[in-house]
């Protein structure tokens, strides 16, 4: 019979659909789910259960379920006590497969004279007080538990009063370690009694360690019901990780199935990647699926002035971790132990951490993960006793596109067009994308919660796709520096007027590459006088094509110390490769990249900045998705190792408009968001010009010179008139626009 584990709380909320609820216990029910109509119509009883050749007494319940056909329901402490075996120092391997039968069998449970709780240590130093109150909370109602078995206790549920506490808890782990009852008749199937405070007198015994039931399931959802059972079991793992979780399995696989004291080996690995790329989430996800306690550890908090206090917090941290094993430590920041105040290399308290590690000696393993933002500045002596390093790289748009939908559900919230959020948000990591959600809820609760009240009471948010992008605007407004997001600009055709043929022409080399061949273009170099739109026409392609867009100008990469300008560089490249499709763009290329040679030698800090942008440039040949555009107004000042095939492939020249089709095409542009009166004639205005050739910034002058003239005589007729300048709005006319053409000065330096 199939099995689906559930979490304890949502298990609780199926059985209050139930007349026998108070029979029903979530850490020993199952419910049975079958089309039988013998099995249908019968009341709940007891079975014998068998799994892994072990028989047990279960109640079972049972349910009228279609959708749940022979599928047994049961939580994943209820799995585990079927599974565990109270000697097994690894982890018990839980298999899911039951056998129900002997349904029929008679078996009348006995109370239990005397039981033996033991806590299963915890991070958290809990009172007496609490655990006394928990227990007796749990125990107000009769409980079917087995010898060795593990209890599950929701603080929610049956000590509320811990939500509130330092601890931060939100499960407490017992386990049975003896019970003393009447006997039973029936020896070839475990039987165990029933626990209760007003029949059972319970023994408090000293805090065991031992492997945790596997968390499955983290819904918070309290209005469940079998037909939405399936839509509410959330993996604590957020989708796009799965890999990750895989490899790093893989790693913990040895030291979960062999005894800690067979190996030799000490069990440490590092987890390199950006900040909120989900290294805690991964860890944490891992620990709870494997029945791990989860240990977190900030370092930055351990370095002290003192390297003593240093040396001590450090023992203490893992003479506590000893005592919680089976147990996950994770040292964040781990580079912060690697330097003292001073930025010196700490060599004592590396050399004490390292030893610290060797020894760690317990029962059950202990597994230690460190984690770190920046690699670099971990030193040589705590590289080397890593086993392995898994290093966390930025998300494509398949794991961004998972992430987004397994957040979406987490919250309740649903969004159709997450196919356009999820190219929109290139280079964004995991906690870019949860904040990304929240910002969106948040705007649409501004627009539409007219009455908060039924806002509120909505079961299902639905987003709109105007949230996202606000949200994403706002985001980029606010710390667009500091996640390093690419943006793709607002520059669409109808912004571009003429030009058809350049347009053509990267398109092509965009979107048809001789790939065929194993060959495909890398770069374009736009040339051409001030003005003519080889900014915007960067910019409009990039709209259109839905890539990325990452504008650099030169002088911007340039800095004063040594090896900082060519590092620029570097990161440039890397951020375009992570966020892939992306355009690098770079505008006045002629001031980073100029001819070598001119200082009279090959170490000035130009010449090392074009070898620089030489070596990236043919690295992006091994990249897809990345194409780079520059621009400049002086080609023959480029070093020329820059405009061979493979690199610059081919120069576009972008020039002055001569035919009236392109100028009235570029007038079209421009005005299109004006309101232009009824004798605007396009080209008539052409023929007026006093120039022959004139470039795109020219006409933006005119245009713009034009809605000013515009503007200023209708602030003059409405001071005269008395007339409110709300109830009107700025139209330009023909005489605007030719009374900008006179103001158009252009002689012949301008010109060329």
């Amino acid at each position: 019979m199939d099995t689906l584990p559930v979490s304890e709380l949502i298990f609780v909320n199926i059985v209050r659909n139930f007349k026998y609820v108070s029979l029903s216990d979530e850490n020993s029910s199952i419910i049975v789910s079958s089309t039988d109509d013998e099995s249908l119509t019968s009341e709940p009883a007891w079975a014998v259960i068998c799994c892994n050749g072990r028989k047990f007494y279960r109640f079972v319940t049972y349910t009228v379920s279609s959708h749940y056909e022979n599928t047994a329901i049961l939580t994943n402490t209820n799995l585990y006590n079927l599974n565990a075996c109270s000697l097994a120092l690894s982890k018990p391997p839980l298999d899911p497969k039951l056998i129900l039968y002997d349904r029929t069998r008679q078996f009348s449970p006995k109370y239990a004279h005397s039981a033996k709780v033991a806590l299963i240590q915890s991070y958290a130093d809990i009172e007496n007080s609490a655990i006394d109150l928990c227990l007796k909370n749990y125990f107000n109602t009769s409980r079917y538990l087995h010898t060795s078995d593990i209890i599950c206790i929701d603080i929610s549920s049956y000590c509320p009063e811990l939500l509130y506490s330092k601890w931060n808890l939100s499960y407490v782990y017992f386990k049975i370690d003896s019970l003393e009852g009447p006997p039973f008749e029936d020896t070839d199937v475990t039987c165990g009694y029933f626990i209760n405070t007003e029949y059972t007198t319970l023994h408090l015994v000293s805090p065991t360690s031992c492997f945790i039931p596997t968390v499955l399931v983290d819904c918070t959802n309290t209005d469940i019901s079998l037909d939405t059972l399936s839509e509410s079991l959330f993996n604590v793992l957020p989708d796009g990780f799965d890999e990750l979780k895989n490899e790093i399995e893989r790693m913990i696989t040895p030291f979960l199935l062999i005894e800690p004291s067979r190996l030799k080996l000490s069990p440490i690995f590092l987890l390199s990647g950006k900040s909120g790329t989900g290294k805690s989430t991964l860890i944490s996800a891992v620990a709870k699926q494997n029945g791990f306690r989860y240990c977190n550890e900030n370092c930055m908090l351990l370095q002290n002035s003192q390297p003593a206090q240093t040396e001590s917090a450090v023992t203490n941290v893992l003479t506590k971790v000893t005592s919680l094993s089976p147990c996950i430590l994770h040292l964040r920041n781990i580079e912060a132990l690697c330097e003292d105040e001073s930025g010196n290399n700490d060599d004592r308290t590396i050399d004490h951490f390292v030893r610290g590690i060797k020894s760690l000696q317990s029962e059950y393993p202990v597994i230690v993960f460190c984690s770190t933002s920046n690699e670099t500045k971990i030193s040589s002596a705590l590289q080397r006793i890593f086993l392995q390093v898994v290093r966390i790289s930025s998300l494509n748009y398949e794991s961004r596109l998972s992430l987004l939908n397994w957040i979406l559900r987490k919250s309740c919230l649903r969004c159709d067009n997450l196919q356009e959020i999820a190219r929109s948000t290139a280079n964004f990591v995991f906690a870019d994308l949860i904040q990304l959600v929240s910002r969106a809820f948040i705007v649409h609760f501004r627009k539409s919660a007219t009455d908060a009240e039924i806002f509120i009471r909505d079961a299902v948010y639905h987003l709109k796709f105007k949230d996202f992008v606000d949200a994403i605007d706002e985001m980029n407004a606010s710390y667009a520096d500091s996640i390093g997001a690419p943006e793709i600009p607002n520059v669409t055709w109808d912004d571009v007027g003429g030009l058809t043929d350049l347009k053509e022409e990267i398109l092509s080399s965009l979107f048809t590459p001789l790939s065929s061949q194993g060959l495909s273009r890398s770069g374009l170099l736009l040339h051409g006088p001030p003005g003519t739109g080889k900014t915007l026409l960067a910019k409009a392609i990039a709209t259109e094509c839905k890539y990325n867009f990452l504008s650099v100008k030169g002088p911007e990469l340039l800095n004063m110390y040594v090896g900082q300008s060519e590092k620029n560089v570097r990161e440039v490249f890397a951020r375009a490769r992570e966020s892939a499709p992306c355009i690098v763009f770079f505008d006045e290329l002629d001031s980073l990249a100029p001819k070598r040679g001119q200082s009279g030698g090959s170490g000035s800090v130009m010449d090392r900045v074009v070898s620089q942008l030489l070596a990236e440039m043919d690295g992006i040949q091994k990249s897809t998705g990345v194409f780079i555009l520059a621009a400049t107004n002086r080609p023959d000042l480029i070093d020329s190792a820059l405009l061979r095939p493979g690199r610059l492939d081919k120069m576009l020249f972008v020039g002055r408009c001569d035919d009236n089709e392109s100028k009235i095409n570029i007038l079209k542009a421009l005005t299109r968001k004006f309101k232009l009166a009824a004798d605007v004639d396009f080209g008539k205005l052409v023929e007026q010009l006093p120039l022959r050739s004139v470039t795109g910034a020219d006409f933006y002058g005119v245009c713009s010179n034009a809605w000013l003239n515009a503007a200023r005589q209708l602030i003059k007729s409405t001071d005269s008139d008395g007339v409110s300048q709300e109830d009107q709005s700025v139209i330009v006319t023909m005489e605007h626009l030719r009374m900008a053409m006179k103001q158009l000065q252009a002689d012949d330096s301008s010109v060329n």
